[in-house]
């Protein structure tokens, strides 16, 4: 959620022609789907598979669990495996041996990481032989369905006391009216609900604590709206000042400082 208008911003600036005049370019599909499934080498049969897609079935988000694909040289002469590459960091494969004899058999074992990856997804591996250089001798898949694990602390990385954020700073746009709400964990051991220290809020900025009374180990929101039109008329708009402005969110009952307990808003 955290500075999503400028990633976005950011991506319509590199898509904008570089020439007055000129047209967007868009990828065509089957473009996209070379990348996602390339094409195999040529000879890729005699790399052959007992399967070449598993079916993990629902794994915890704490496992690391490792699958094996197994294959046989049916060419006539030694397989030298270069280098595996996966569409996602969270998958590493490796081979058991970087040279296989004709007639032999060797394994492509991928760990796989699904801490904070929860859902269905397909994981696909490239592997890389002598057969070619530019095209995988074989595209396998890896299915897996990950079960959201009951620790929810990797998705909420700043604490602040008794509770922990997913993010800490936001941006509004100056010109757009708009209502953000923040989620927090309740990490501590008693159920909490967040105060916002409203004495150092201009008028542009109202905050509140949406679920008072978070239990441990639950998750609640702090939500903050932005009045252009305040902000318009504020000192801080006619400041002249570069970049965004700076507004402080404290928050507090949490048990720490004031420096430990700060959302940072800017307005651009």
């Amino acid at each position: 959620m955290v500075k999503s208008r400028e990633l976005l911003y950011a991506l319509l600036l590199f898509l904008l022609p570089a020439a007055a005049g000129a047209q967007i370019r868009t990828v065509p599909k089957e473009v996209l789907d070379s990348i996602a499934n390339p094409p195999e080498a040529d000879c890729s049969s005699l790399m052959e598979f007992d399967t070449k897609r598993i079916v993990t079935g629902e794994i915890g988000e704490d496992e690391v669990p490792v699958y094996c694909f197994s294959f046989v040289n049916k060419g006539g002469r030694p397989l030298e495996i270069r280098h595996i590459t996966t569409s996602c960091g969270c998958a590493v494969a490796k081979c058991t041996a970087p040279v296989v004899s004709p007639g032999d058999s060797g394994k492509i074992s991928v760990t796989y990481y699904p801490k904070g990856h929860p859902g269905k997804f397909e994981r696909r591996i490239f592997v890389y032989t002598d057969l070619s250089d530019k095209r995988p001798t074989a595209v396998l898949s890896l299915s897996v369905n990950v079960r959201q694990g009951a620790d929810r602390s990797y998705w909420f990385p700043h604490r602040m006391g008794s509770i922990s954020m997913k993010v800490k700073e936001f941006t509004f746009r100056s010109d757009m009216k708009d209502v953000v709400c923040l989620d927090f964990l309740n990490s501590g051991d008693v159920p909490v609900t967040p105060g916002i220290a409203e004495e150092f809020l201009p008028d542009y900025i109202r905050a509140w604590c949406e679920t008072p009374g978070v239990e441990p180990g639950k998750e609640g929101e702090i939500c903050i709206s932005f009045d252009p039109d305040r902000f318009a008329g504020s000192r801080a708009a006619g400041a002249g000042t570069d970049g965004p402005v700076r507004v402080p969110l404290i928050l507090e009952g949490l048990g720490v400082s004031p420096g430990a307990s700060t959302i940072m808003l800017y307005v651009d």
